[in-house]
């Protein structure tokens, strides 16, 4: 009895040590939120990038670990929006969009030189990201790169939209295009409903097509149209001609 009694205490000793051991090897990380909602600086207007490039040593002195930054693809309003109303993920402050080229983060350059300097100061970077929608793609009257096609229109097709083209080579303000207008511009691969899941062409949302390494939106079947999908299936043009920019 005693010989067990001795044996349990060794063992709740070996795993007591164990746990004191690990509590001393937590390592514990300060993250600062880099912004607020309506994060502005006066000094640094449209130029948030460029403040926290001025805070870096300081942040570093301070022992701050990473930075957490607000999402910095353009918005609906390039200037004026905070991140959350997300038009093109592509843009990081690079193309004349929505108004101007630079975004209320700055400019493209301005955001890979500040992950640069805090990288150099021993700071990550934490990239907030907006995933579930995308806003600002124009109006019911085809302005400002909605469909003009009633036939595709939001109203008229439960939903399902028709990406245009938004175009970088020459910076003419969006509003002032007409539907079919905006349906003319150049400068980008065409994104229509069946680059998407579901859409009326292929409503599926399982197996290989829809597969989650392919991301939840993003259609891979050979009737998604655009660059890099394949060319769309003479059968789905049948059912709907008008579906696709070509």
């Amino acid at each position: 009895m005693k010989k067990l009694y001795f044996t349990g205490l060794f063992i709740f000793g070996l795993l007591l040590n164990s746990l004191v051991a690990n509590a001393q090897n937590t390592v514990k990380r300060v993250v600062l939120q880099g912004f607020w909602w309506d994060y502005y600086n006066d000094n640094y207007a449209f130029k948030w990038a460029d403040y926290l490039v001025e805070l870096a040593p300081r942040l570093k002195t301070m022992g701050v670990d990473a930075v957490w930054i607000p999402p910095t693809p353009k918005n609906k309003n390039a200037t004026n929006d905070v991140g959350y109303s997300p038009f093109d993920p592509y843009d990081l402050g690079d193309k004349y969009q929505k108004g101007a080229t630079r975004t209320r983060f700055g400019t493209k350059d301005e955001f890979l030189r500040m992950v640069a300097v805090l990288h150099a100061n021993g700071i990550e970077v934490i990239q907030d990201v907006v995933l579930n929608h995308t806003d600002g793609a124009g109006t019911t009257t085809g302005e400002a790169g909605q469909d003009p096609e009633t036939t595709y229109s939001m109203q008229s097709n439960s939903g399902y939209k028709t990406f245009r083209y938004s175009s970088f080579a020459t910076p003419v303000p969006e509003m002032a295009d007409n539907g079919a207008a905006y349906a003319q511009r150049q400068g980008r691969w065409p994104k229509n409903y069946p680059n998407f899941h579901p859409h009326l062409g292929h409503n599926s949302t399982t197996g290989d097509l829809a597969a989650p390494y392919f991301g939840p939106d993003f259609c891979y079947g050979n009737d998604g149209g655009g660059d890099g999908y394949g060319p769309p299936s003479p059968a789905y043009l049948a059912l709907y001609p008008n579906a696709y920019n070509p």
